[in-house]
This record gives structure tokens, sequence and C-alpha cells, in this order.
């Protein structure tokens, strides 16, 4: 019998609403030396809805206020109180606006996603640039069209270094914690799997086992293997299952969710005997695994939208993998989805039944 114990902290900042000055109030106040009494009301500003319409045609004043911000936050990194804290905490759980910045004919309004694992932000905000699609892995802020904004290049190159250099020293190590208990011969055995996060990407890269504190195995991930949180909701980063039901856990770290609901987890499966976790190639590749332990067979699922759905059934036989049955969803000839559910005989495909179907009734 095993029991498995996944710990993960995160923190979460009380909502809060505050109102916001006029910007009259802001020429008085703020287009001024940021002092260490005014940067915690310079963040709350960043709470408030987007000013640059307001600032439209007045690029001087919007220039100075974001310089304002930024003193704030450089400021509140350096000094980092709980107040502080707390309020780069809720823009982030709420996905609010951390910085303006025009370039050419935009402004971009980039919200950030969760820190799920419980450290407090550094300054996490950062102007585009051409090669900003190649430094994300294809990740996108959001654009709102404006126009007439910051026609100085000398100011944007100037931001852009601060900010990237501010970036740079926000990346720092956290940790997951599983544990995960034998029954058989009557061990603990407690993983730590630790990783090098991003903190502004939210990404995490296992790379490490720890048994009862001391290293027993280092474990490396793929180039092309990047595993990031999804940013809808709080999944299982790491997860211990038995997926060859041999009555000892094997590890699964996220690795990436797609568009259309599909969810992978890059695999280590546990020998015993060499007492290690070994890299799987095969279910690293398996989107939506599912387990079935009274027929001791696990299934995946992929889906790619509207009425292309699939599922792969496979059994551990010999110390390998053996698909034994298949489903996919199909058109009729009314145009009506239907699901295809066959047996695999000898490598191929046998029909046993084919039955209307909705993604309701995945």
């Amino acid at each position: 019998m095993l029991r498995t114990t996944l710990l993960l902290s995160f923190l979460l900042a009380s909502p809060a609403l505050w109102a916001c000055g006029t910007i009259k109030m802001w020429h008085q106040r703020y287009f001024e030396a940021i002092s260490d009494t005014d940067r915690l009301d310079a963040l709350k500003f960043m709470h408030c809805e987007p000013v640059v319409e307001q600032y439209k045609g007045n690029e001087e004043d919007l220039k100075l206020l974001l310089e304002v911000i930024e003193n704030a936050l450089i400021r509140s990194r350096q000094t980092d109180t709980e107040e502080a804290k707390g309020y780069r905490l809720l823009a982030v759980k709420n996905y609010m606006v951390f910085g303006l910045y025009g370039i050419g004919d935009y402004v971009v309004q980039h919200t950030l996603v969760q820190d799920r694992i419980g450290q407090a932000l550094g300054v996490d905000y950062f102007p585009f640039d051409a090669t900003f699609r190649e430094r994300t892995n294809g990740f996108s802020p959001i654009f709102y069209p404006f126009s007439d904004f910051y026609t100085t290049r000398d100011y944007i190159d100037r931001v852009e270094q601060q900010v990237n250099m501010l970036l740079r020293s926000t990346r720092q190590k956290q940790t997951v914690s599983i544990t995960s208990i034998f029954n058989a011969a009557g061990e603990v055995l407690k993983i730590h799997v630790t990783g090098s996060t991003d903190k502004f990407l939210n990404l995490l890269y296992p790379s490490e086992i720890r048994l009862e504190g001391t290293v027993e195995q280092t474990l490396t991930l793929p180039e092309d293997c990047v595993c990031e949180w999804p940013e809808d909701q709080v999944r299982g980063l790491v997860r211990t299952e038995d997926l060859n039901f041999d009555g000892y856990p094997d590890l699964m770290a996220f690795n990436n969710a797609g568009a259309t609901g599909n969810r992978w987890y890059v695999v280590w499966l546990f020998d015993p005997q060499a007492e290690e976790y070994v890299w799987d190639d095969f279910l690293s590749e398996l989107s939506g695994i599912s387990l079935n332990s009274e027929t001791q067979e696990l299934t995946s699922f992929e889906t790619q939208g509207f009425c292309t759905q699939s599922w792969s059934t496979y059994a551990w036989q010999e110390h390998a993998w053996v698909e034994t049955k298949r489903a996919y969803t199909r058109l009729n000839p009314e145009g009506l989805c239907e699901r295809v559910d066959g047996e695999i005989v000898e490598g191929k495909m046998v029909i046993v039944s084919t039955k209307p179907y909705s993604p309701e009734r995945r």
C-alpha cells in the first residue's frame, strides 16, 4: 500500500479596493523625485484602471509617470516590506497591470501569471521587443492599439535595459516536496524535487531527487521540454503515480498544457532493483494519462477541438507498453459527432462499437 502526499505552498493576497486619485493629484505628488513614503502609493496606483488614454497626446507626462512606477518598484524590491509584498502579490493574483510601455504604435498592457510557489515577487515587467517571442517560447502579452507614444528611441532603449536587468535578478530556486511512504519493506522514501524557476514565466525545471536529505539521483530534462504552469488553475506540478502497476510510485512532472485541453507530464519510472527513477520516453509523449487499477491499464486522451478526440489504452506487458484498445471521434454522414471504439488485434484496430458522442460524455 502506498500513501503519497504532495506539499505545495503558494501565497495569495486578500482582495482590496482603493480609490484612484485624479490625474491632477498625480501631477502634484508624483512628478517629483520618489521618496520612501511615496513608493507604496505608487504601487497602489498600478492597480488603477489604465491611464494611457487620459495621457494621450501628453508623452512627457506619461514617460514621467512610468519612471515613478519604475522607481517605486525598485525601491520596494530593495526594502521588501510586507505591505509592498502584499501589493505585488495582489497585482498578480488579480491579473492587474504592472507596467505600461509604448513601443511604436502600441502600448503594451501586460498581465502576469500568479506566482504559485509562494515567493514574494520582484520587479516582473518589461517592454516588448523583436526577440520577445523567442525569449518566452511564443508566450504573448496583451496589446491595445494607441498611437504617437514614445517616439524617443533612446528612452525606450534605456527602459528596456533597466527592466531586463531587474528581470534577471528575480530568478531563484524553488522546491516542491513530495512524501511517498512504502509499506512493503517498511521503508520511508522522501522525495524532494528541486528546480530552477523563472519567476516571470513561472517555469520550473526539475533537476534533482533527494532521498532523506541526501542527493541520490540527478534528473536531466531534454532541451525541448519546458515544465510550464497552466495559467487558469492550480494543477499538480509534480505527482507520484504507480503507472506500471508494480507497487512503486513513479514520478510525473507537469510539462505543458495545450490550448484545447491537452495535458502532458514528463515521466520517470521507478526501478526497484536499481532503486532509481528511469526516464520513460513513451509515457512522456502521452497526453491526458488516466489509470485503471482494476484492469491494470493506462489510457491517454488527446483533443484538437470539436469531434477530434482520440483515446489509446495500453497495458504493461513484459516490461513494455502494448496498445490494447483505441477510440476516436468523427462526423457521420448526417454531420453528427460519433465515437468509434475498437480493440487492437495483431497491431490493427478492429471496430467493436459506434455511438453518438458529445464532449460532456468524456
